[in-house]
């Protein structure tokens, strides 16, 4: 309950929120998909350096390429850290208990 897991689409066009909320409920109900405009995504892409590239050439059924990485923020919005998607779910939620600790106090 310390967290709000937020997810945002690299690709606006194609996530429209209907199919982001579907997408999201295979995983868990209380992550959050955020799609906004082309530009706002392109901005915070450049902000916190996310790889993706969208293969259009393919038809409809395109794939994205992208980086998958989880940023941890504050209490206060402010980054604090940043965990490689591909990380163990129990090295993730060691990481997470240590750092409700540390703002805790």
């Amino acid at each position: 309950e310390k967290f709000q897991p937020l997810f945002i689409t690299v690709d606006p066009e194609r996530d429209m929120p209907k199919a982001m909320s579907a997408f999201l409920e295979s995983f868990d109900h209380r992550i959050v998909g955020l799609v906004g405009t082309q530009a706002q995504t392109d901005a915070v892409a450049k902000v916190y350096r996310v790889y993706f590239k969208l293969h259009k050439e393919q038809g409809q059924n395109y794939t994205v390429e992208h980086s998958a990485y989880f940023y941890i923020m504050g209490p206060d919005g402010k980054f604090v850290d940043v965990v490689e998607g591909a990380t163990p779910g129990d090295q993730i939620a060691d990481k997470l208990r240590k750092l409700v600790d540390e703002h805790s106090t």
